[in-house]
């Protein structure tokens, strides 16, 4: 932070560097008002009073110092690297070039100048700057990786060029020829730089050339082979290049050295089908592979190896396919008779069970074989005699050696439930869940002792020693098989039972152990199941959820937290995914940066493209949406707080820093809980495919409505501005404070129709996928289904058509709609009768944990939907009353224009009254059904009851402290309710009292 200044004045510096560092920016500013009294014309101490208002949030009073500090042209480092903080901080990294710009015209020939001129142009991505940059600097000051720095522009030029495009076929040619002469002139000088000519060769295709540097002096002595890279990329480029013999040979040798590398032995299957099927000479390269295999599973190690038993697996299971499927192309391929041969009806089950008794102390065992089943496709009787094996082989266990069984065991149950049937899966469930329960029980006492022996400490176990998981294996096969054949939110099909008895067991299990990372995820899921989200967040917080977590696994934590009404804890979660997304955005030009120093070229181009992916991430968009929308319900208690929310989103609108591009939005949710069954795969690949559907729609119908109540803001408050009574400004818009293409009345317009098409749309699609079964391993729900199956939208869209013939009406002089059917619309009100049906379901009929979170969603949507109706009656009053006024200014010539207003308004108030009339209804039938609904609670909690978690040692404690998690959650989340809608009440009275004072 201190920088360079003169010696002088560091001891008077000192304090405001570590009040800045510390955040104590009053005592900052206090600071340098004190110094500025004796250095008025300091420049770098006006720099840092900007700076410290920026930190103080007080960007304006920063930008004027700032524009005054520019305008002298500086050129000491200490003031510029500063001022570069302070426009970083305000995200305006385009004024920074100019700033270095004009120090070099002082001193042209200034290296560190140069440098960070070069630096400023890689913070706004200006790649043709940074190449002219980077030679100037370079005849300056003749150094490699001034010189590198310039040949990187031009690749990143022609990368980001348009495909197909002259730039891009001219700039990858020109970046060849500048290494080529330092290549031929013997001056590369690090392996950074031999990277980025293969970097530049491979963009272009030219494996040969490629292949030519690798294997040249240069590329010997300067390339690091570290754990076999270079080898490896040499196989595929021969592979490219078409050498598929010297491939092959070369791969022989990496596995070799790297016995246990799974995917080595696939590359090499692949690469011997090929030099078989093109018959390059009698060579049978398939039986070579498979000999090598052979060969590598009976060498002889400390250890036995993983990769080399699969892939003789896999690989025979492959040509068992190929076989099948064309058995006369095969015959001229290979030598069939010694295939055929290795391939026998029972080979199969041999293989895996031998690799089952070899490797089963090993939890990998389990996914191991699953994956080989995936690959092998074996019969029905097969499947049943393989596991029919592993039983056998745990009866004649001598059950003094528990870890043997229970490694054994473990592996039987949990092949068992990936290859069931789950159309039949009911029939044994609970006599095998039950069986489950007690090999829990009974394998808590198994001693993990050896975790603390020296071997094991200094990564020597014995092949003998049963191997832990970092979670319970037990559980996490319990809560899988418990729920795996029903849709977990299928209100009629779960019982309580069911939910109450994994919690109780998941409780147990991570008391046993607290860093069970599994466990915490399966609780919050089935917490987020039944609407208990405070339990969550208590997880949420333990599991320290932070930085691209945030993205990755924010789906199993925002949309529950606002669809259970706990808003304190979405906006928690909102403001720490916000910052991680702004810290980050701001960030990427200093880890560019730094890659840029350290020549580490392919770096840059690996954090462009995650920064490409943070900014279209749907986790991203939501973070940006649901922040608006929960100021909108919680901070929007009044026309002033209201107007407020509205001037920040056009303020951010304008900014440009609200444009969303739906077709390019990507997924980067991770549901990190894996599938343990061969139907379920299939399903979560689907589920998380119709959910990003959802959520694109649904945040496609948010972010419009978002913008129409905006926009219907922005054209009330400038309602009858002019004095000809009309909107039309510049060619039809609206006069606005703030001149924008999208606070125009036609934008508004085409909203409109586009919610509507929206709706319909996304009824459409929500009937077309109804059928969809949600799972334990599969995302979250989306609110798009609980939101459009009632008349929510519908409710909406009528206020908005209100507003938009109001809006028409003062431009066009004509309602462009019938208000006498909008009455009566507004008179029958099906819409909010859902409000009274959902309470009444509530008092007649018992609740179960399954039915708490659609009733907590159902309330939580509605609140929502009136906090944007009392929005826009807010804005449709404040229409009113501005035609009021002027229809008062008009003269008395144009008294019959003044009466058919006065008509018309009166129709637009019997309008908004009716509506007023009956969400004031509907906000007190919901806060009604709050108190009932938490009298209910405690009754709910009480009935809970274990079935096969009773038995399991402290389970009625464990019971009492699920109860009250539960009843203390549900009552957090309808006390928040509660709290949201008697403020609305509030709005929704001031704004009647509002409207009777103006008239």
């Amino acid at each position: 932070m201190s920088g360079q200044t003169d010696a002088s004045y560091d001891r008077k510096l000192k304090p405001i560097y570590d009040y800045l560092d510390n955040g104590y920016y009053k005592k900052s500013l206090q600071e340098i008002d004190k110094l500025q009294k004796k250095n008025k014309d300091w420049l770098y101490l006006k720099v840092l009073k900007a700076l410290t208002y920026i930190r103080m949030n007080r960007p304006k009073e920063g930008e004027e110092i700032l524009e005054q500090v520019v305008q002298e042209f500086p050129y000491d480092d200490s003031t510029l690297q500063t001022i570069t903080i302070c426009y970083r901080d305000l995200h305006q990294n385009h004024l920074i070039p100019t700033l270095y710009e004009n120090a070099l015209k002082k001193d042209p020939i200034n290296e560190k100048l140069f440098t960070n001129l070069f630096m400023a142009y890689v913070r706004v991505q200006d790649y043709k700057k940074q190449q002219l940059t980077a030679l100037n600097l370079y005849k300056a000051h003749p150094k490699n990786p001034y010189y590198f720095w310039a040949v990187f522009s031009i690749y990143m030029q022609a990368i980001t060029a348009k495909e197909g495009s002259i730039e891009s076929k001219i700039t990858f040619p020109l970046a060849e020829k500048m290494c080529e002469k330092f290549y031929n002139e013997n001056r590369f000088e690090a392996e950074q730089e031999i990277n980025l000519y293969l970097m530049i060769l491979e963009k272009q295709n030219k494996f040969k050339e490629m292949l030519n540097l690798i294997d040249s002096d240069l590329g010997k002595q300067k390339l690091n082979d570290y754990l076999g890279f270079n080898l490896y990329r040499k196989v595929q480029l021969l592979s490219k290049n078409g050498l598929l013999q010297n491939a092959f040979k070369e791969m022989k040798e990496l596995i070799k050295n790297n016995i246990d590398q799974y995917n080595y032995y696939m590359e090499l299957f692949d690469l011997a089908s090929n030099l078989d099927g093109q018959m390059v000479n009698s060579h049978k390269y398939i039986d070579q592979v498979l000999d090598l295999i052979d060969e590598m599973c009976d060498k002889t190690t400390n250890f036995k190896h993983r990769g080399p038993s699969m892939a003789k697996i896999v690989i025979l299971g492959r040509i068992q396919q190929s076989i099948k499927k064309n058995k006369e192309k095969l015959d001229n391929v290979v030598n069939s008779e010694n295939i055929f041969r290795k391939i026998e009806d029972e080979m199969f089950i041999n293989l895996i069970f031998e690799y089952f008794e070899n490797f089963n102390k090993k939890f990998a065992c389990i996914k191991d074989i699953m994956f080989m089943l995936k690959n092998v496709n074996l019969t029905p009787s097969q499947m049943e005699k393989l596991l029919l094996n592993i039983k056998l082989s745990i009866l004649n266990l001598n059950h003094e050696t528990s870890t043997d069984e229970f490694s054994k065991s473990l592996c039987y149950y949990y092949l068992v439930h990936y290859t069931s049937d789950l159309s039949q899966y009911s029939q044994n469930k609970e006599t095998e869940l039950k069986l489950l329960y007690e090999f829990y029980q009974k394998n808590l006492i198994i001693n993990w002792s050896h975790m603390n022996t020296k071997e094991f400490k200094e990564n020597k176990p014995d092949e003998n020693i049963i191997t832990k998981p970092p979670f319970d294996p037990v559980v996490y096969l319990i809560a899988n098989k418990s729920v795996a054949d029903i849709d977990i939110y299928d209100y009629d099909i779960t019982s309580n039972s069911t939910y109450f008895d994994l919690l109780t067991l998941l409780e147990h299990s991570l008391k046993t152990n607290t860093d069970d990372y599994y466990c915490k995820l399966l609780l919050v899921r089935l917490y987020n199941v039944i609407g208990a989200c405070a339990s969550s967040h208590a997880l949420y917080e333990n599991l320290d959820i932070k930085l691209i977590q945030c993205d990755t696994m924010g789906h199993f934590f925002l949309v529950p937290f606002l669809s259970s009404g706990h808003y304190s804890y979405a906006r928690q979660f909102l403001a720490a995914s916000w910052k991680f997304y702004s810290f980050n955005f701001k960030d990427t030009s200093d880890f560019l940066i730094n890659s840029y120093k350290n020549g580490t070229f392919k770096k840059i181009e690996e954090i462009m493209s995650f920064n490409t992916k943070l900014r279209t991430s749907i986790q991203y968009h939501i973070t940006r949406v649901e922040q608006f929308f929960l100021n909108l319900i919680i901070e929007c208690k009044n026309n002033l707080t209201f107007k407020t929310f509205a001037i920040d989103y056009v303020t951010q609108m304008v900014k440009g820093n609200l444009n969303f591009d739906f077709e390019n939005v990507c997924d980067n949710r991770d549901n990190l809980l894996n599938c343990n069954h061969h139907q379920l795969d299939l399903r979560v690949e689907t589920l998380r495919k119709k959910t990003f559907n959802d959520e694109c729609l649904w945040l496609h119908y948010r972010i419009t409505l978002l913008e129409v109540m905006i926009i219907s803001y922005n054209l009330s408050e400038n309602l009858l501005a002019d004095s000809d009574r009309n909107l039309i400004v510049n060619g039809g818009t609206v006069s606005t404070s703030i001149e924008h293409e999208k606070l125009t009345f036609g934008f508004f317009n085409n909203l409109i129709n586009q919610m509507e098409e929206l709706i319909i749309v996304s009824k459409k699609y929500i009937s077309e996928n109804s059928s969809v079964k949600y799972c334990l391993e599969g995302p979250t729900p989306s609110k798009l289904n609980s939101y459009f199956s009632t008349q929510q939208s519908s409710c909406v869209m009528n206020l908005l058509q209100t507003l938009r013939s109001i809006f028409n009406y003062c431009a066009k002089s004509e309602v462009d709609i019938d208000i006498d059917s909008l009455i009566e619309n507004f008179k029958v009100s099906d819409f909010f009768n859902e409000i009274y049906t959902l309470s009444a379901n509530v008092t007649q009929k018992e609740q179960s944990l399954q039915t708490m979170r659609k009733l907590l969603e159902n309330i939580s949507n509605w609140i929502e939907t009136i906090s944007v109706c009392v929005s826009l009656l807010d804005i449709a009053y404040n229409s009113v009353q501005r035609i009021q006024k002027y229809c008062k200014k008009l003269r008395k010539k144009k008294l019959n224009e003044m009466k058919n207003s006065e008509q018309t308004i009166s129709k637009f108030n019997e309008i908004f009254t009716l509506f007023k009339t009956n969400l004031e209804k509907s906000i007190k039938e919901l806060i009604n059904l709050c108190e009932t609904f938490s009298v209910s609670v405690p009754k709910l909690c009480s009935s809970l009851k274990m079935n096969f978690s009773s038995g399991l040692q402290d389970a009625l404690i464990i019971e009492t402290e699920i109860k009250d998690k539960l009843n203390l959650s549900y009552h957090k989340s309808l006390s928040e309710m509660h709290n949201v809608l008697y403020s609305k009440h509030r709005y929704l009275t001031s704004l009647e009292d509002n409207h009777i004072q103006h008239h």
